[in-house]
């Protein structure tokens, strides 16, 4: 059994708003999500860089699909070259994968440093040569 399963199990459906609210981050998140793949696959298919996205109002896909290509754009990983047309580079979902990694290495980064901080900080200088009264050799 998959882990969504199990957590379905013990939690329950999430409701409408948590759904709602959840693809709304993903919608500007800094990381490949959902939507970049299959713009990706679109382009694939099409054999081009430029994606074409639906004018339709009505669809809530077309309208996310624009709304993260719109993000994208404001990343440099896409530019609007006309309505509802997106000239995307080619590497953006790798670059989007780097971004990715580099945010999850800084926010590791900063829990250890939050953790040391909270059980004594970093030593010193002098405390780490064995001088606790400061003194340096």
């Amino acid at each position: 059994m998959r882990a969504e399963e199990l957590a379905t199990r013990r939690l329950g459906y999430r409701s409408v708003s948590d759904v709602m609210a959840s693809v709304e981050r993903d919608l500007v998140a800094q990381r490949p999500t959902v939507w970049d793949r299959d713009v990706e696959v679109a382009l694939k298919e099409s054999g081009r860089r430029v994606y074409r996205s639906s004018d339709d109002k009505e669809s809530r896909k077309a309208t996310q699909t624009a709304k993260r290509l719109t993000f994208l754009v404001g990343l440099g990983f896409a530019k609007e070259v006309a309505p509802h047309q997106f000239l995307v580079q080619e590497r953006f979902l790798s670059d989007l994968r780097e971004i990715s990694v580099r945010r999850d290495i800084i926010n590791s980064l900063n829990r250890v440093a939050a953790q040391r901080a909270r059980h004594g900080g970093w030593p010193t200088c002098a405390q780490a040569r064995g001088f606790e009264d400061g003194r340096v050799r």
